[in-house]
């Protein structure tokens, strides 16, 4: 939606609004970053003034690391009276700056994605922060250098087609040139011909040359043509919004609001009577507001989710490609507490077999394992929070649940990772962004 947005002016969006203002307040994620993404389209709709974006200005930025500083300094980017807040989301971004010049979710070495993108949230704020400007040129002489001679780029140590795309959005919102500039050209190849190379005949995009279509490098490769597009156009950054035209700057308001506006009236209601049957100790009127004041928390925080936003149809055996292998553990928080959902083994689901349709993803595997061995599983989207009732956060800020296929983890979404036969699944928590895991 934000690539249509920025491409093409005078599109409608307020069915897409609308649907995905309902989402957030129905079932709205609990990962902090993907809660900032979509504060950013409820911005993008031109909804900014719908309290979740008010929610994850106030609660997410920076709630869960460098993702969550990026996207976190995308919205403020693009929302009044943020001068402080860009200042500080800048601050905390740049002290997650690697040794060598870059960012990563986790470890010592920078990753070309995670640089890339924080380039894209600091570029809009290089005027006022010389800091930053110092930053950023630290962080493009790396990407300079870690670009191959076919102009591609590496991800977890494998090139892919989301690592080009992240550059050349980067490149563009600095306003560099990825066509021309000389330190992006290597033997004569810029990061769009990698790129280009992982497109398929029906135009899609792959993940890595040789594989199938990619939703996530599709929807990659279309914003990087997009921002080129822009930066070749002069319309400024793929993060920067345009402003949309008057008649969709309305903001559509859900049940929520509507609910919350109830309460509020109700509370002026009793108030008048109070007033009117003189009860007029000052006591009352904090009890009556301090209730609705409850009353319309417990309606923010409430989450209705269908069964179908869990469970997914497990693969028959008629429709089997392969079989694969899972198995589920929590070896980093053995000991630390004596709940009953952490087995004493830290074994949640010994290494199990299972078959698998063509198409199946690592999501897809978890959900039937859940359902053939009861266990709990609480999902949003296909986002993993908790299972087996141990949740993100539930050891710190950094605490949470990360999987691994073959021994390396993907970087792509569980429900994006299409599995093969003979895959090897792990589900691990970690309480350090995967740090702390072997």
């Amino acid at each position: 939606m934000l690539a249509l947005r920025q491409n093409t002016q005078g599109l409608d969006y307020s069915a897409y609004a609308d649907a995905l203002q309902q989402y957030v307040e129905i079932a709205p994620p609990a990962s902090a970053s993907s809660r900032l993404k979509l504060a950013l389209l409820l911005t993008a709709c031109g909804r900014a003034d719908h309290p979740f974006v008010a929610a994850a200005r106030a609660e997410d930025i920076g709630r869960q690391g460098v993702m969550s500083w990026i996207y976190g300094l995308h919205l403020l980017n693009n929302l009044p009276g943020t001068a402080g807040e860009i200042d500080q989301a800048v601050a905390s971004l740049l002290s997650l700056q690697l040794a060598d010049g870059g960012w990563a979710v986790m470890g010592a070495q920078s990753d070309a994605d995670v640089t890339a993108m924080a380039l894209q949230a600091l570029a809009p704020t290089l005027a006022n922060h010389s800091d930053a400007q110092a930053a950023a040129d630290r962080a493009l002489a790396l990407l300079s250098a870690m670009q191959a001679d076919t102009g591609d780029y590496r991800s977890m140590g494998t090139s892919n087609c989301e690592s080009a795309a992240q550059v050349i959005i980067a490149l563009c919102a600095l306003g560099i040139d990825p066509l021309t500039d000389a330190r992006f050209i290597k033997n004569g190849c810029s990061a769009l011909d990698a790129m280009l190379r992982y497109q398929l005949e029906d135009n899609a995009f792959a993940h890595t040359v040789g594989n199938a279509k990619n939703n996530m490098a599709t929807v990659q490769a279309l914003s990087a043509l997009i921002a080129l597009k822009r930066f070749q156009a002069g319309q400024g950054s793929y993060y920067l919004l345009d402003a949309l035209p008057a008649a969709q700057q309305a903001a559509a308001v859900g049940w929520k609001t509507w609910a919350i506006i109830g309460i509020a009236a109700f509370g002026i209601l009793l108030t008048v009577i109070l007033w009117f049957l003189k009860k007029r100790n000052y006591k009352n009127f904090i009890l009556l507001w301090l209730i609705c004041g409850a009353l319309a928390l417990a309606l923010c925080l409430l989450r209705i989710e269908s069964a179908a936003n869990y469970y997914a149809p497990a693969p028959t055996a008629e429709s089997s490609m392969g079989e694969v292998t899972l198995t589920i553990r929590c070896d980093t928080v053995k000991g630390l507490t004596d709940a009953r959902y952490i087995p004493d083994s830290a074994v949640i689901l010994p290494e199990t077999s299972y078959k698998i349709a063509e198409n199946a993803t690592v999501y897809d595997v978890l959900v039937q394992a859940a359902k053939e061995n009861q266990l709990q599983l609480d999902c949003r989207g296909t986002y993993v929070a908790g299972i087996s009732h141990l949740y993100e956060f539930d050891f710190g800020n950094l605490s949470g649940w990360m999987y691994r296929v073959n021994g390396v983890f993907p970087d792509v979404g569980c429900g994006e990772y299409q599995l093969s036969d003979d895959d090897r699944i792990e589900w691990l928590y970690t309480c350090d962004l995967g740090r702390d895991l072997p």
